[in-house]
């Protein structure tokens, strides 16, 4: 099982960073898929159970590095967010606001802006769908394939392809021209024009190892593409 950990703008709704976190199974499961999670448990060991925790928290302390005060989080009732904020340096200049996940996710839901990408990102590829022959081999297939949508999601589309009478911007604008990144929504040829070398910019430890193809908790082989 995976958790997918990713910070999105609550008014731009652009992805500013993401993780993965592994997890044991759980929930109900056959004897024959208790055998074989008991196998696996035994060749590989199990996953740590504050993976979310921790790997929130890194997220967590690179939006505040960019934070010239406070950073104003937004998240459910997850109680591995707020042990992260507790343990993370700096965590008293991280204003956290909590909205239940039990409330109608509607465009007034102060969380709409993850749970709208989540809904994308279910949608559109196929690998992090439930019951899917699609589903990918390893941790990284699914991290690239979620680097692609959140390039598109960012900077070749508006937020919106309907207009909203709050945000009159919504279908004009990309996530990249609502934060100034950019000043108008990018076709694929123009985004792609220009190749940049991975040492001309500085990668977080999360995504360093995703360029590298590296995941040291994969169960499955992992092989990194040579062309680069």
């Amino acid at each position: 099982m995976n958790n997918l950990n990713h910070a999105v703008g609550r008014e731009s709704y652009y992805v500013y960073d993401f993780n993965f976190s592994l997890m044991n199974r759980k929930g109900k499961m056959s004897a024959r898929q208790k055998q074989k999670g008991r196998l696996l448990d035994e060749a590989f060991g199990r996953y740590d159970t504050r993976a979310i925790q921790k790997d929130s928290m890194r997220i967590f302390e690179r939006l505040l590095a960019k934070s010239s005060s406070s950073l104003e989080l937004h998240s459910d009732n997850h109680p591995a967010y707020r042990r992260a904020i507790k343990g993370m340096p700096g965590g008293n200049r991280v204003v956290h606001s909590i909205t239940s996940s039990k409330l109608a996710r509607n465009f007034r839901n102060r969380l709409f802006a993850i749970n709208h990408t989540d809904m994308l990102t279910r949608h559109q590829l196929g690998t992090f769908k439930r019951e899917t022959i699609a589903f990918a081999k390893n941790i990284v297939a699914m991290m690239e394939s979620f680097v692609l949508l959140a390039t598109q999601k960012n900077y070749l589309r508006a937020r919106f392809t309907k207009k909203h009478k709050r945000d009159p911007l919504a279908h004009l604008e990309s996530p990249a021209m609502a934060i100034g990144l950019r000043d108008k929504v990018q076709s694929f040829r123009e985004f792609y024009r220009n190749r940049i070398s991975i040492h001309h910019v500085k990668l977080s430890s999360d995504w360093q190892d995703l360029f590298d193809s590296t995941s040291l908790a994969s169960r499955r082989t992992v092989r990194a593409y040579a062309g680069i």
